[in-house]
């Protein structure tokens, strides 16, 4: 009786190697069911002496591949699934190109704009500025011309007082009066004062008879008298004074302002020049600011002809509005008299230019 270990599995068969394919480790057969443990226990009791083992069926040979291989394989697998259906399932590559191109050239777009907006567009944007700028050039063209105004009036006011100061010295001058004669004539800002030379108290008092039917209105005030002689005759040295009105109003012509010192100085010695006198003195002084003006003091002497000399004044009281008389000493030497005598002037005033 042949003795079976039913314990031990029966024997496996190897399946034959490919030739291509190395040794792979072939699982164990796990053991049978009880079902198949019962039938082989009745095939040994009808007494089989051979028990022939069941057929297992062949698997495909199975490549090996490490644990740690495979766990890899399917993490990678896995996470590229992941990262194919997480990036580029839902933003391609292509797309993503597109999408930075379309917003390049948005940027590039921006900025030529922004460019030829500040290019091209200089002139829209200079005009605000030129809205604040006319506003401001308005305005001082405006203070310039006021500025302008005034300069004009003040200088018409010393024009016309020269031009009183003038017309009274020639009234005086022409009264004709036998016997009398002006031997000395003191003009100053505010009083005029004349000496007046006769042969009797009568002759002076008939020229101031004739000085009231000129200038009526303005008292002729005495100052004093004395007697003297010349040439052995015995003379009478009356001394009268006048107000001067310094409240004249300005004339209505325009006048040119004088820009220069030397301006006005070379216009006063081309009146006495084309007037026949002698410029013998002529020096400016100190300086002074008075209003709109820079004031510089001057001083004059010039000598020729009584009519020559009024001309002279005359011409320079209109046409030098600059010069501003402040004393006016008219005399002859040694108190002579006569047509032809000449007469010594002694100017001192004032150059007025526009200050800065």
């Amino acid at each position: 009786m042949v003795r079976l270990n039913l314990m031990e599995p029966p024997p496996e068969e190897t399946p034959r190697k490919k030739p291509s394919e190395e040794e792979v480790p072939v699982p164990e057969e796990p053991k049978t069911d009880s079902s198949d443990f019962l039938e082989e226990m009745e095939s040994l009791s009808h007494g089989t002496s051979e028990i022939e083992p069941p057929p297992v069926a062949e698997e495909p040979p199975i490549e090996p591949q490490p644990a740690f291989a495979a766990s890899a394989t399917e993490e990678s697998t896995t996470s590229d699934e992941e990262s194919e259906y997480t990036f580029e399932s839902t933003f391609p590559k292509k797309k993503l190109f597109v999408v930075l191109g379309i917003f390049i050239g948005l940027v590039v777009s921006a900025i030529l704009i922004y460019l030829l907006v500040i290019s091209g567009g200089g002139e829209k944007t200079a005009s605000p500025s030129q809205a604040t700028t006319k506003p401001v050039t308005q305005k001082t063209a405006t203070q310039a011309n006021q500025r302008n105004l005034m300069l004009q009036s003040r200088y018409a006011a010393i024009q016309a007082r020269n031009q009183f100061y003038v017309q009274t010295i020639a009234t005086i001058f022409h009264l004709q009066v036998r016997g009398v004669d002006p031997v000395l004539l003191v003009s100053t800002p505010d009083r005029l004062t004349i000496s007046l030379k006769g042969d009797s108290r009568d002759q002076i008092a008939q020229f101031r008879i004739r000085f009231k039917q000129q200038m009526p209105g303005v008292p002729l005030e005495l100052e004093g008298s004395g007697f003297y002689n010349e040439g052995g005759q015995q003379k009478i040295l009356v001394d009268f004074s006048l107000p001067i009105q310094a409240n004249v109003g300005g004339a209505g012509a325009s006048i040119t302002i004088p820009r220069s010192m030397a301006q006005v100085q070379s216009q006063f010695q081309q009146f006495a020049q084309n007037n026949g006198l002698r410029l013998t003195y002529f020096k400016t002084g100190k300086q002074a600011r008075e209003g709109l003006f820079q004031a510089t003091n001057f001083y004059a002497h010039l000598s020729g002809t009584k009519s020559r000399l009024l001309q002279f004044l005359q011409q320079t009281a209109q046409q030098l509005p600059a010069l501003r008389f402040q004393k006016i000493e008219l005399g002859t030497q040694n108190f002579r008299s006569g047509r032809n005598v000449r007469l010594m002037a002694r100017i001192t005033g004032a150059i007025l230019l526009p200050g800065l």
